[in-house]
């Protein structure tokens, strides 16, 4: 009995304790729901607060949304964004589309560039510097090394200064190789000494010539003593430029021949050789040759005018030091109907641009190659001088600094604009810096003294307009625009299928910002561009351009469409086919003697010491590998990383259909032209252009 009580008792105790947790816990919960929903309470009523406050700025809306972390969000007006709409958003548009919040912006940032991008004009530059002075306008920078390695960490240039870093050093380590391998390293070479040097160099970086995508490469070391390679190399080479066709028509399309002739040795019988070439006995050949236009003629118009030999140049790393004359030659060629098709052949090579100047025919044997030679020189360094450094480095940093200085970030012609300027001015920099100083690499290249060479850079700029680098223009002034008149000319062929697609890229990207001839009228921004970079533009600027034939105001779309086509050409086109095949054709020394040596006797003449010695193959294969190897991108890659989104399809859409039909086309010519034993020209293969002047 005590015993069922004990268990009734403790059944009882337990009850009340279990009924007695389950309250506790109830009480517990309907506490914990009582703090929540009072802290619920708060937190909306301070979000109610906070947007009461408004804490979006710029007229920004606020919202409660218990999904933010505080509670609410910004619905932003047109141009801004952010948690708190603080940052202003602009959109990609002309000046006069903007907002007046963006206008405001553009106009500050306009200030901010006019101090870091200023031209810098000949009398400063000479007050500065202290030497010959360049009277192209250039770039002011305080401290070149500093403003080169400010590309290291910008984002848009850091690829370009790793790339030239890469390069510099792989040469540098290569130079190294032979220096310290070769104990005879200052005795004279042998051609199979330099072939082996160039070869070495030339193996390193053939993957990033426009060659590699040829089964079969020039040779140049194996053919350039041949009159074959010597041709081709006026219409396929690395100075394409100098070659004209004669004419007596005076419709300013050739060379006029009263005019050569004034420069012509008249003692030598032209005629004659021309009917040596021909297998003819006309004593009228020359003239019936002009008038068939089967006479062209290569000479070197940018070195008229200036004293070549005011310095006798010596490089005490020779055994004999004295250099030969520096000399302007003129080479006559004949095209020549071989049946089926013509052929050109070299008529004779008259050593100087005056009548006193002793003419050398392929008869001549050794003497005719120290004739060629000559030519080789006189090609090379006007193509360092003249077309490389002035036409194509030189002449387009205006351009590109006064795009710094005149548009905003947010105008569609500089989001395009500055994919073609991009280093372009840290490279003009660190070519002065390394390679075209006083005492740089390719002043101790080259058959001028550094002031010469200045003076040469000066003369032509006064006389470069617009013109000189529209390859249409061009070709009409030299007479070659006619392909039935010369048809091996690759230079020409695929300059035209370049520049065609060049014309038509840029006709449909200004046409997706400016509707009509008014939007080019009333944008300052453009228009003080062309007033600043025009020599024509306001005269009492403080940085100009002094561009020739560049318009000082754009009336219309076309004329905007023209000069742009015109800067993409030169920035990329141009400077492809100034630039790349150097690597093939400007390294190997005897295709190329920036410099010719006497013999030992101080005679002008051929001699196996003409060349130099090793010491100076090696430093012209390094200078050329480092200009001629590094592509930073490729033509029209850059439509992803534009900021506007029509433009990115735009250009995507180009890249993937216009440019590989062009690529096809280049394609099958280089096979017909390999085909038919002439030299092949990849070099402006749309892969292997790139977009800037940055090497």
């Amino acid at each position: 009995m005590k015993r069922c009580l004990l268990v009734q008792f403790l059944l009882v105790v337990c009850m009340s304790m279990w009924f007695s947790e389950a309250n506790l816990g109830n009480l517990l919960k309907d506490k914990e729901k009582l703090t929540n929903s009072v802290e619920d309470e708060t937190v909306r009523n301070k979000n109610k607060d906070v947007c009461h406050k408004n804490p979006c700025l710029h007229h920004g809306r606020c919202f409660l949304d218990e999904n933010y972390i505080d509670g609410y969000f910004c619905k932003c007006q047109k141009n801004y964004k952010g948690v708190t709409c603080q940052q202003l958003q602009c959109n990609m548009c002309l000046l006069k589309y903007a907002s007046p919040q963006c206008r405001v912006k553009r106009i500050a940032d306009h200030e901010k560039r006019k101090k870091a991008f200023s031209l810098m004009s000949s009398k400063r530059f000479i007050r500065r510097m202290r030497f010959t002075a360049l009277s192209v306008p250039q770039m002011s920078v305080r401290s070149y090394k500093a403003f080169i390695k400010e590309a290291s960490t910008n984002p848009f240039t850091i690829e370009w200064y790793m790339k030239m870093q890469d390069t510099i050093n792989a040469n540098s380590n290569a130079h190294a190789h032979f220096t310290l391998q070769d104990k005879k390293f200052h005795d004279q070479p042998t051609l199979k000494d330099l072939s082996t040097i160039f070869e070495y160099f030339y193996k390193q970086h053939r993957t990033k010539s426009a060659m590699s995508v040829l089964r079969q490469t020039p040779s140049v070391e194996a053919n350039f003593f041949k009159d074959r390679a010597f041709v081709d190399q006026r219409f396929a080479g690395a100075n394409v430029w100098q070659i004209h066709r004669v004419t007596n028509r005076k419709d300013g399309r050739g060379l006029d021949w009263e005019y050569l002739k004034s420069k012509l040795n008249k003692h030598f019988d032209w005629n004659a050789a021309m009917n040596g070439i021909l297998g003819t006995k006309d004593e009228r050949a020359i003239d019936v040759a002009i008038e068939a236009n089967k006479l062209l003629v290569a000479w070197y118009p940018e070195l008229e005018g200036v004293a070549l030999n005011k310095v006798q140049l010596k490089d005490k790393r020779l055994i004999n030091q004295t250099t030969i004359k520096f000399t302007a030659p003129i080479t006559m060629f004949i095209m020549k109907d071989n049946g089926d098709s013509e052929e050109i052949e070299t008529l004779a090579i008259q050593a100087d641009a005056i009548p006193e100047a002793r003419v050398f025919v392929p008869a001549d044997g050794q003497e005719w190659f120290f004739a060629k030679s000559l030519v080789q020189r006189a090609d090379f360094n006007v193509l360092q001088i003249v077309h490389k450094r002035l036409k194509s480095n030189l002449f387009m940093e205006p351009f590109c600094l006064l795009m710094e200085r005149t548009f905003s970030e947010f105008h569609p012609i500089y989001d395009m604009l500055q994919y073609h300027c991009r280093a372009t001015l840290e490279t003009n920099k660190l070519h002065d810096m390394k390679f075209n100083g006083p005492m740089g690499p390719l002043t101790n290249l080259l058959s001028v003294d550094y002031s010469t060479s200045i003076e040469i850079i000066n003369k032509n700029f006064k006389e470069l307009t617009m013109d000189n680098v529209d390859l249409a223009a061009d070709m009409k002034k030299r007479g070659l625009d006619e392909e039935n008149i010369v048809p091996y000319y690759p230079y020409r062929d695929d300059g035209r299928l370049i520049t065609e697609s060049i014309k038509t890229f840029v006709s449909g990207f200004v046409d997706l910002y400016y509707l009509t001839d008014s939007d080019v009228n009333e944008d300052k921004e453009l228009q003080h561009w062309a007033d600043l970079a025009s020599v024509e533009g306001n005269q009492t600027a403080s940085s100009r351009g002094m561009v020739k034939k560049f318009p000082s105001k754009f009336t219309n779309k076309q004329s905007l469409k023209d000069v742009l086509s015109k800067l993409l050409w030169l920035a990329s086109g141009y400077h492809a086919a100034v630039t790349f095949p150097q690597l093939e054709y400007a390294g190997f020394l005897p295709n190329a003697p920036y410099r010719l040596f006497a013999d030992v006797d101080n005679n002008d003449i051929f001699s196996n010491l003409m060349f130099g010695n090793k010491v100076k193959a090696l430093d012209q294969i390094e200078f050329t590998s480092n200009i001629a190897t590094s592509h930073l991108d490729k033509l029209f890659d850059y439509g992803s990383k534009l900021q506007d989104e029509k433009a990115r399809k735009y250009v995507k859409h180009f890249a993937a259909t216009d440019l590989v039909m062009v690529t096809k086309k280049m394609a099958f010519a280089n096979a017909i032209r390999v085909k038919s034993g002439h030299l092949p020209y990849p070099y402006l293969l749309p892969d292997f252009i790139t977009n800037s002047i940055s090497t």
